[in-house]
């Protein structure tokens, strides 16, 4: 089965998304806690969609973004998030992430509901 792959920073936000989608019926749900970690784990899992976290030490989410539309053998669906961080707001941040093909973007906190619904339109296409 195909995994969705969760990168955040923050483990009680990646441990709450991945719960989210759990409780929905996803089961094969990666989670990384930087960019690093997660291009391991994409280039050794069948992942059919990334949610990222953009502001993150350690190889950002833009940096994974670009890193995984370059190297891809397949487009691969993704969803940005943010909270904005110290610097910038959500919004600026989700913003670029949008120039660079992200499917879609959140501003934490996440709205349950609609990145579920977000979630499975994009497993489904």
């Amino acid at each position: 089965m195909a995994a969705i792959l969760i990168i955040d920073d923050d483990p009680q936000i990646g441990a709450l998304l991945r719960q989210m989608l759990a409780i929905e019926g996803f089961d094969d749900i990666l989670v990384a806690a930087n960019g690093k970690q997660a291009m391991e784990l994409f280039q050794n899992h069948d992942v059919r969609l990334i949610v990222t976290d953009i502001l993150m030490p350690d190889m950002d989410g833009m940096e994974v973004i670009l890193k995984i539309r370059v190297e891809q053998k397949k487009p691969v669906p993704m969803i940005a998030i943010s909270g904005g961080g110290t610097f910038s707001r959500a919004g600026e941040v989700l913003s670029w992430a949008r120039d660079l093909g992200i499917h879609h973007a959140f501003t934490k906190p996440i709205d349950r509901a609609a990145f579920v619904a977000k979630v499975r339109e994009l497993i489904q296409k």
